[in-house]
């Protein structure tokens, strides 16, 4: 298990890194849409471009088409857009540990319209979930503080969710995993456009040395998504679903690693006690999608059982 462990502490620490370059950009004056509109423009071209190597361009009938749409703007430019709108207010080790409450909100969602049946388990995940989210609201000064700037960044994962609920109650067209990630992708990007340009949010790169910080930032952002859904596909494909799941544990601890180290960001006292919650609530989870995944005849990480895509898509 040593390449898709050393395939996961990559991954964790690539997007945990990635909310600290969306920092670097936003606060040198990036408008936060013009940064996910470079985001998804250009690792959706990165993307393409390893799929037309491979002879796997996304297609493009209507129900692809619809696909694409609908992931791009739940999954990509809508949630990215709300926690990048908050990045320069918020540490961004905050903001990457709000990330890792995807799969517990995935749950809730799936639940209030019974794509998902009641778990005791998952309900504790849930619950410690948002009591982490509560925790990290009380810590930035309360209802009148800028607690609304987590009600905010919490919008990211509900977006993720809600990307991983229509995936799951809509059979997704045949098609390569790796085209449908450029796809919706570019989906986004093309989506976002016309909102980027009508309020001037489009960011220009300086096209002259030396490069500006601002653009290092977006060029990495680009290169760490291109790369993130290389290693998502690999480790699926690998490990399944279910080592894939512990993801979320890696993204919240880099994430706060990189905060500290590019901004010397501290945690208190009630964030340390937000990551021991938020965490809690992921192991419930995790726990209860192990022993569902578990085919009845086969122990628990028996040969031959076969687990499936995990909830915890990103953007």
């Amino acid at each position: 298990m040593l390449r898709p462990t050393v395939y996961l502490l990559l991954l964790g620490g690539l997007w945990g890194l990635a909310f600290s370059l969306a920092k670097i950009a936003i606060t040198q004056g990036v408008p936060p849409l013009g940064y996910v509109w470079w985001q998804s423009a250009g690792a959706g071209v990165l993307v393409l471009a390893i799929c037309a190597a491979r002879g796997t361009l996304p297609r493009l009938t209507s129900a692809h088409v619809l696909h694409y749409g609908v992931t791009g703007a739940l999954g990509i430019a809508f949630p990215n857009a709300c926690l990048f709108l908050v990045i320069d207010r918020l540490p961004a080790g905050t903001v990457a540990l709000m990330s890792t409450l995807v799969p517990l909100i995935t749950y809730g969602l799936s639940l209030s319209i019974q794509l998902e049946r009641f778990h005791p388990w998952k309900l504790g995940g849930l619950l410690l979930g948002l009591l982490g989210a509560a925790i990290i609201a009380a810590d930035r000064g309360g209802i009148g503080g800028e607690a609304w700037l987590i009600a905010i960044a919490l919008l990211g994962p509900l977006g993720y969710a809600a990307t991983n609920v229509f995936s799951s109650a809509r059979t997704r067209p045949p098609g390569d995993s790796l085209a449908f990630a450029g796809g919706m992708l570019m989906a986004s990007a093309l989506l976002m456009t016309p909102l980027v340009l009508a309020l001037g949010a489009f960011h220009r790169p300086v096209l002259s040395l030396p490069v500006s910080a601002a653009d290092w930032a977006i060029l990495g952002q680009i290169v760490i998504s291109s790369v993130a859904y290389m290693l998502f596909f690999e480790i699926i494909r690998i490990a399944g679903g279910v080592f894939f799941s512990q993801t979320g544990y890696v993204v919240g601890l880099m994430g706060m690693a990189w905060g500290f180290l590019l901004f010397g960001e501290r945690p208190s006292a009630l964030m340390v006690l937000a990551v021991v919650s938020i965490f809690a609530g992921l192991a419930l989870v995790n726990r209860a999608q192990r022993q569902a995944l578990a085919p009845a005849r086969h122990p628990p990480d028996a040969p031959g059982a076969t687990p499936r895509a995990p909830d915890q898509d990103r953007g």
